[in-house]
């Protein structure tokens, strides 16, 4: 038994000894004084290569003595060290990978034209070895034994310039809601996919800048989270795991980290988050573009402004603004960049942000309200520049022309002339005109808003202002307004076609969520580059395929075509509607109605269900994923049609009928179904602030139309409520839901009015208030009788306390109550009739009154 132990001791020692002699050391060389990102190009492709050659161990070193097989670097690095004079110095922002003569003992070298185009010449590699790099994730390829460099040589260059990712700030659904690995991962896959720069927005309001000046701070508002923070219709409900689904949320409150700290906190938080941020691009060979508000009034902190002697300020509309031609004025806007590069050193691009007339003071400029000498000057600009028409959209780009050059001015005393000032906005008109009054070195990125870039009109539109300076558009991989879930929009067909009439020198992509853009993300930047230009959307779709299924399918070639150019999008996420009704109305005239969409997707289900099991066993979750996504667009729509008639009917006063469209509805079930979707597939922040986004701006509109109908309680609680006064655009809707998972909207001083004092889950008043009488969404209830039920803290048997009916042309009538105990607690009860028409209830007390919630039941 002894010498058989012996025996196999042996056996497993010399295994051991054989598996070690077979693991060899191949060292991948980068130079001594090579930056940062030539270092990560050579670390990044030992760590990838080691996946694919598990035999192999894959070593950095920058020594030559170590003797090494594989050489990454830039072209005028390398050629310090090694003989490159028979290969040619690839095109700007090229790579070349390939064996160079006179270097037999190195086996390949992947030489970039500058640092970051070495670290492209890596992924592009790793690509051709078989990974797949996209947005939200990555592929693997199969293990392989043997080290083989045939079939690596490869070289591709850009064919535009900037490949700009751009992630807004506002919606919890997109980087407002990131962490700091959330930003890690979307900088690290946008470089693996080759874009070059990313681009992030802020507006005045947002903590991440921070600018002083005379002692005054600016103010500063809140990064959304689902209790505070309210830019563009962010809605607050007490806890979010009480939302339908939400035990996919961690904790009471959703937001980033750095916005839950407490408000004393909140700015150097959010400030060290993002410098971490962009340091991180850095060390990614990433530009980093900062964009700034510039023209609303919050740009313009008034305290700051008024601060400033008269001559440097001038008002418009309803705002001061600073005169940056008066030496004051100036330093204004110097101190304002000092600031901001201060903080962000990485800033490699200032994109001022001009937003349309509606929401901007400086828009709204006219000669009128100019300084005098600005009048005089834009008279006469008008008689020499004949290209332009006398508006306000000409006197307003004339005038920000003004605070432009100030800024480059700044930059340029601050020692940073290397910043290039940009300028961004929405459409075309503004930056048509802006063309003949801005400084020709002031690269233009407008948004193609309406997803019109390869239309005719445009060409010469932007042609013009690509032949006179950069211009950079910025494409929507999905839409805010009326197209935020659902499939991502078509990438343009030859894209490179498309920005070469425009004269563009490259393009950027603005989005929130990150999934399910990965096919628009990837087809958009091979388009542009020389090896795969104008790459077809079914070319990127095989590789996908290929890549997360280890198979040429047909059929999934098939249902990922016909999901990119035929799925629905669907979803606003700016305001208090996840559908609402107009938005719905421009989606059913592009994608048919609620059953041709269903139709469709139940098609596209049934193409899924045919692919082969052996094919989905190779990446099942990605697959399930996919599949519930469609069971996902049949749910929305199935119930969205029942809401629709329901809608319509009201609009007939055919309440009972509109209740019963309303019995066929589960809105539940729809955000089950997103949920289930997600929680096999890419479960991000995004996604996951998708159902929070469902769960305070899509479910309670079923009870707002249910409460229309009269077929359910309009439930009201009070208490205190947050608002955000700085925040653009502010949601204005605060949810409750109780044990129960009854929907309340918690009413307190803003909502109600002064004379009301909130308490966390109460108001207070000892004088008269009102409470209108109305759906949650401050509808007409319909006509009859109802019983008002209203729960005080009050402990005495008999409220002291008028109750008045106010209706038509403020008719009071003084209604007898009921007080009694209900479950330890005082309640008002008494009922009232509606005429439909908005009516409401004055109470009146005798003394201090505290009040917790009110229902108003429909009886008959």
């Amino acid at each position: 038994m002894k010498s058989r132990i012996f025996l196999f001791s042996l056996y497993c020692f010399f295994f051991f000894i054989g598996t070690l002699k077979a693991t060899e050391d191949v060292f991948v060389y980068y130079t001594k004084n090579g930056e940062p990102v030539e270092v990560k190009a050579a670390e990044e492709l030992c760590r990838y290569l080691t996946d694919i050659y598990p035999q192999r161990r894959f070593l950095t070193t920058d020594q030559l003595s170590n003797s090494p097989k594989i050489v990454v670097g830039s072209y005028d690095q390398l050629r310090e060290n090694f003989n490159l004079s028979n290969v040619v110095k690839p095109l700007d922002g090229g790579f070349i990978v390939t064996s160079v003569k006179g270097n037999d003992s190195v086996k390949k070298f992947i030489i970039g034209s500058d640092p970051r185009s070495t670290l492209d010449g890596v992924y592009a590699l790793l690509e051709k070895l078989g990974y797949g790099f996209y947005l939200t994730h990555e592929t693997k390829p199969l293990k392989k034994e043997k080290l083989d460099y045939a079939g690596w040589d490869c070289q591709d260059n850009p064919l535009v310039e900037d490949r700009i990712v751009f992630n807004w700030h506002n919606f919890l659904s997109g980087c407002t809601g990131w962490n700091y690995s959330d930003w890690q991962s979307w900088i690290e896959q946008s470089s693996k996919m080759r874009y070059n720069s990313i681009m992030v927005h802020a507006y005045a309001n947002n903590p991440m800048f921070r600018f002083e000046m005379n002692g005054i701070k600016k103010p500063v508002g809140y990064m959304n989270t689902s209790s505070s923070g309210r830019d563009w219709g962010g809605q607050h409900v007490n806890d979010v795991r009480l939302l339908p689904e939400g035990d996919i949320f961690d904790g009471p409150v959703f937001g980033a980290d750095v916005a839950k700290v407490p408000d004393e906190q909140r700015v150097d938080a959010t400030i060290q988050l993002m410098q971490n941020v962009f340091r991180d691009a850095k060390k990614n060979g990433m530009k980093v573009i900062f964009a700034l508000d510039c023209d609303t009034k919050a740009a313009s902190p008034q305290e700051i402004v008024l601060s400033l002697p008269e001559r440097a300020r001038f008002k418009a509309k309803d705002a001061w603004l600073v005169n940056p031609e008066e030496p004051e004025g100036y330093s204004y806007y110097k101190k304002l960049v000092s600031d901001l590069i201060t903080l962000y050193p990485e800033i490699d691009k200032l994109a001022l942000w001009v937003r349309g007339e509606e929401n901007s003071s400086w828009r709204t400029l006219t000669p009128a309200n100019m300084p005098k000498r600005w009048g005089r000057e834009y008279e006469e600009f008008l008689r020499n520049e004949g290209r332009v028409t006398n508006d306000v959209r000409t006197s307003s780009a004339f005038a920000l022309a003004k605070m432009v050059k100030a800024y480059q001015k700044a930059l340029k005393e601050l020692g940073r002339g290397d910043v290039e000032v940009m300028l961004g906005t929405w459409h075309w008109k503004f930056v048509n005109v802006a063309n003949y009054t801005m400084p020709k070195d002031v690269t233009f990125i407008p948004l193609d808003y309406s997803y019109v870039l390869n239309q005719p009109f445009t060409q010469h539109q932007l042609s013009l202002i690509g032949d006179r300076r950069k211009l950079i558009p910025i494409v929507w991989a999905h839409h805010d307004d009326h197209r935020y879930i659902g499939r991502s929009y078509r990438p343009y067909a030859s894209f490179f076609d498309v920005l070469k009439t425009k004269n563009a020198s490259g393009f950027g992509i603005i989005h929130w969520t990150n999934s399910p853009h990965d096919l628009f993300f990837k087809n958009l930047c091979r388009q542009i580059w020389k090896d795969s230009r104008n790459e077809s959307l079914e070319t990127t779709i095989k590789s996908f395929v290929r890549n997360e299924w280890k198979a040429d399918n047909f059929a999934l070639n098939e249902y990922f075509y016909k999901w990119s150019t035929e799925a629905p999008m669907f979803g606003r996420e700016t305001g208090a509607s996840f559908l609402g009704h107009n938005e719905f109305n421009l989606i059913t005239k592009e994608f048919g109605s609620c059953d041709d969409i269903i139709e469709k997707a139940k098609e596209r289900l049934a193409l899924l269900e045919s692919v082969d099991k052996k094919v989905t066993s190779q990446n099942p979750s990605l697959f399930e994923y996919t599949k519930d996504m469609e069971r996902f667009y049949i749910e929305i729509f199935k119930n969205q049609k029942h809401f629709n008639r329901a809608y319509e009917l009201l609009k007939q006063h055919k309440t009972l009928e509109a209740g019963k469209e309303m019995l066929q509805t589960e809105p539940e079930k729809v955000i089950e179904s997103y949920a289930k979707a997600i929680k096999n597939g890419p479960k991000t922040i995004g996604e996951k602030a998708i159902v929070f986004s469902m769960g305070t701006r899509y479910y309670p509109h079923f009870f707002d139309l249910k409460q229309q109908a009269g077929t359910i309680p309009v439930n009201f609680r009070f208490g205190r409520t947050k608002h955000d006064e700085l925040a653009q655009g502010a949601g204005y809707l605060t949810w409750f839901i109780d044990d129960k998972k009854d929907l309340w909207r918690v009413l307190g001083k803003k909502e109600i009015g002064e004379n009301v004092r909130e308490s966390e889950n109460h108001i207070s008043f000892d004088k008269a208030i009102e409470l209108n009488l109305i759906s949650i969404f401050n509808h007409t209830l319909p006509s009859g009788e109802y019983e008002i039920l209203i729960s005080t803290l009050s402990s005495e048997n008999l409220v002291p306390l008028d109750i008045f009916h106010i209706t038509g042309q403020d008719i009071k009538t003084k209604l007898e109550y009921i007080s009694e105990v209900v479950n330890g607690k005082n309640q008002i009860r008494f009922k009232v009739n509606l005429q439909d028409e908005k009516s409401r209830l004055e109470l009146l007390p005798k003394k201090e009154m505290k009040m917790e919630q009110m229902s108003i039941v429909k009886i008959n």
